[in-house]
């Protein structure tokens, strides 16, 4: 997989709120993710995409009362999706099934972010713990939390990996500009 690096801008600086990007099927971790929130403080949070387990979150956000997860569902422009992860603090990938390629890994480094990722699959080749983001085990929504947590209090962080990520993208990425 390749992305065409002209349609993203890196903004390395942390943003306001915390990105998912995907599916929203019962095998990329959202419910994770959503679990994991009941262990933070209250930080905003953006779910990005559809898909057939979106009511089955939507309930789960309800029944948590965790009314600062917004959802924006589809947004099939690239410079959308740009926009929205060049303002998030960090990208959070929670795939519970063996990954091939994270393309919106790729997307997301693109957008000089960082990423929280599970640690499965294809997801290692591209996401490298304390580098360009943090890893935890897939499903484990306490382990999850304790990533993001991490990442909150030491926001520092955050620029030097968005940028390292940029870097690992701009190397691996094969689509000519």
């Amino acid at each position: 997989h390749a992305i065409d690096l002209s349609q993203f801008f890196p903004k390395y600086a942390p943003g306001k709120y915390i990105l998912y990007v995907g599916r929203l099927s019962s095998n990329k971790g959202v419910d994770t993710f959503i679990e994991s929130l009941k262990y933070l403080p209250i930080i905003p949070v953006k779910i990005l995409g559809d898909g057939p387990y979106r009511k089955k979150i939507e309930q789960i956000v309800l029944n948590h009362g965790l009314s600062y997860v917004e959802f924006l569902g589809h947004h099939p422009k690239k410079e959308d999706i740009c926009k929205i992860m060049q303002d998030a603090l960090c990208v959070v990938v929670p795939s519970e099934w063996y990954e091939p390629v994270g393309l919106v890994i790729y997307e997301a480094f693109a957008a000089g972010k960082c990423v929280i990722a599970s640690r499965i699959g294809g997801i290692l080749e591209l996401v490298e713990d304390g580098v360009n983001g943090l890893l935890f085990e897939a499903g484990n929504a306490i382990e999850l939390a304790k990533k993001i947590e991490y990442l909150i209090g030491h926001l520092e962080k955050v620029k030097a990996w968005g940028e390292n990520g940029f870097l690992k993208i701009k190397k691996l990425n094969n689509l000519k500009t």
